[in-house]
């Protein structure tokens, strides 16, 4: 069964969010390997960027900080201290807050 982008988006949102809780981050394979998909990691950028597209928009801390390289463990795009930026993720409960919608991460 083909999934689209906007479920798959849902999907990583949900993964991030249960990495948030736990104070934990995950690597570009683990977001692959949990979501049973067979997609190469690196192809994950666009499904990442719909999910930061959405926490700006939102006004919410980019929770796509906690996605890393596994040799570096660092996010792929970062300014400034990514740990500092990845507490924030941390801080934030989200689990209080509206869940999103798979309308939340199309493109128009």
């Amino acid at each position: 069964m083909e999934v689209d982008m906007k479920t798959r988006c849902l999907q990583i949102w949900q993964v991030l969010i249960a990495c948030a809780e736990n104070r934990q981050t995950i690597a570009y394979s683990g977001v692959t390997e949990k979501l049973k998909w067979d997609i190469l990691p690196y192809g994950l950028g666009p499904y990442l960027n719909r999910v930061w597209q959405y926490c700006e928009r939102e006004s919410l801390p980019d929770i796509t900080d906690l996605v890393v390289n596994v040799e570096t463990g660092l996010p792929s795009k970062y300014a400034g201290d990514p740990n500092a930026k990845r507490e924030v993720v941390f801080a934030t409960d989200w689990f209080a807050l509206p869940p999103p919608t798979r309308e939340d991460f199309a493109w128009d």
